[in-house]
């Protein structure tokens, strides 16, 4: 047994700068407020703590009473000391009394051996890293009372598999449950407002995250790599989502059928690529590689799409680009290959390297009559895509490497204002495509006219021209190339006929009021 502590020092040790402690049935402890009716006692560690000596400070199962005996006063034991356990690599469980209100810094840091832990409902606040590598711990329960729990409480507890957070909580800090790999479900409730930076990172196992509507800031990497994670509902009070915030969730589906996904501010965001202060953006790699998300809603006062935000995002069918967004940057949507179509809205005037890279499903999208600047490769995908360029001086491409791909270059149509078409094939880069056309002959399609039906009609393309099936005897057949130059106009006696084009490209065929285009290789 040590000598007690002079009374100056168990008045408020931690005051002075300096710290003593006395023993309690093998435990140390130290007391706050001596003389006070708010007296109370705190597990702490021995004065002479060493990597050797705090192994075996704390061995097995321990108990932590409720109160103790201090020079004739009776303490209530309120909170464990910081470190007060830290690398007590041989304690195998702790029971905590009821009164207990904090559990301190690093309180259980790297106690490898503890299994379970029961919070009593008194307990108010657990700082940070308090359980931080505790690899075997399986089970928390987590009182109803707790109002904080600290940045990396529970970081590397790689056996915990389930958390229900108490109702009354308002934020997750950063790295609370990082490197919890074996973590499945965790319940949030609608009172947190706030998920810190990586909190949930790297959590491979972890699948169903519910109650997540009332949710207001998710930071940096805070699901970053929950590869299991098949849908979460962040709601539609989201105002802040930080830089790769749910990178690599590969199994990510659905955000929820209410959530909006703000843009952050880039005097908020910290990058090397020099974003325009102020500008509301949708922060970098926010979804990068979640290859299974299928739709996404951004908030109207959206301004950019960062670097990579979507890049990978494999299944992404549909997407809303807002009206105020001006500039797409690197990589944003590469790897979108289920994109079927983009209208993008008139105030873009940036597209930066590989925006839209390899997004081979691309049947059709529209470069804005304000865009000043394409960069290399942002439109390179394998698709023989409708490209309408919507400025009659066509936007200045700058040499070697291409902004399109030579496949959409050949296969493709290039739609440009009326009157055109001719400045566009004289431009550089925009002269490889093989077909340009008036926007007005874009808007052609398959009409029934009055007692034609389009099973009556059939437009076949083969080697050797164009075939034309189910004609009414005496019809006008007449065949236009995409300038609007009449290559053949007759009546057709019979119900059907072949033409052979002198060349290959994109016709309109018209029969009455039937019209439909074909492309001949």
């Amino acid at each position: 047994m040590m000598a007690v502590l002079t009374l100056s020092w168990a008045f408020d040790a931690s005051a002075s700068g300096s710290r003593s402690y006395f023993e309690y049935n093998g435990l140390c402890y130290k007391t706050y407020g001596l003389f006070l009716s708010s007296s109370y006692a705190i597990v702490t560690y021995p004065d002479d703590k060493s990597d050797f000596n705090q192994d075996f400070y704390a061995v097995g199962d321990i108990t932590i009473p409720s109160t103790i005996l201090y020079d004739g006063w009776t303490l209530p034991v309120k909170k464990i000391d910081d470190y007060a356990f830290s690398n007590c690599h041989y304690l195998t469980s702790v029971k905590l009394p009821e009164g207990l209100e904090v559990i301190g810094y690093e309180a259980f840091f790297n106690c490898g051996l503890l299994q379970s832990i029961d919070i009593p409902e008194s307990v108010q606040k657990i700082q940070g890293g308090a359980f931080a590598g505790c690899c075997s711990l399986q089970s928390v329960n987590f009182p109803q009372s707790m109002t904080s729990i600290g940045e990396g409480a529970f970081l590397n507890c790689k056996s915990l598999s389930s958390a229900s957070l108490p109702n009354d909580i308002n934020s997750i800090g950063a790295s609370t449950f990082e490197s919890c790999s074996f973590l499945k479900t965790v319940t949030i409730p609608r009172s947190v407002k706030e998920i810190g930076d990586e909190a949930f990172s790297l959590c491979e196992s972890l699948e169903s995250v519910t109650d997540c509507c009332g949710v207001e800031k998710i930071g940096a990497s805070a699901f970053n790599c929950c590869y299991r994670l098949k849908s979460i509902n962040i709601g539609d009070k989201l105002t802040y989502l930080g830089e790769e915030a749910f990178k690599e969730c590969i199994s990510l589906e659905s955000l929820g059928n209410n959530a909006v996904i703000p843009g952050i501010q880039y005097s908020e965001y910290v990058h090397d690529f020099p974003y325009s202060h102020g500008l509301r953006i949708i922060a970098s790699s926010a979804f990068r590689n979640c290859i299974s998300l299928k739709s996404v809603k951004l908030a109207d006062d959206v301004q950019a799409i960062g670097t990579n935000a979507f890049s990978g995002c494999a299944s992404l069918r549909s997407i809303n680009i807002p009206s105020d967004v001006k500039t797409i940057y690197d990589e944003a949507f590469a790897g979108c290959i289920s994109l079927p179509k983009l209208t993008l809205p008139n105030n873009i005037q940036n597209f930066y390297s590989k925006a839209f890279y390899a997004c081979n499903g691309l049947k059709s999208i529209n470069i804005p009559a304000r865009t000043s600047h394409i960069d290399n490769y942002a439109f390179v995908f394998r698709s023989a895509a409708k490209v309408h360029a919507e400025s009659e001086i066509p936007p200045a491409l700058e040499h070697f490497p291409p902004r399109f791909s030579s496949y959409t270059k050949e296969n493709g149509i290039l739609y440009v204002p009326d009157g055109s078409v001719q400045t566009y094939r004289k431009a550089y880069e925009w002269k490889e495509f093989k077909n340009i056309a008036d926007e007005s002959s874009s808007g052609i399609e398959n009409v029934g006219a009055a007692g034609l039906s389009d099973s009556d009609i059939t437009v076949s393309v083969y080697p050797d021209g164009i075939h034309i099936d189910g004609i009414t005897s005496g019809s006008t057949v007449s065949i236009y190339t995409l300038d609007g130059t009449c290559c053949f106009s007759d009546s057709v006696s019979g119900d059907r006929i072949t033409y052979h084009p002198a060349t290959s490209g994109i016709y309109i065929i018209r029969i009455g009021e039937y019209s439909t285009k074909v492309l001949l290789r």
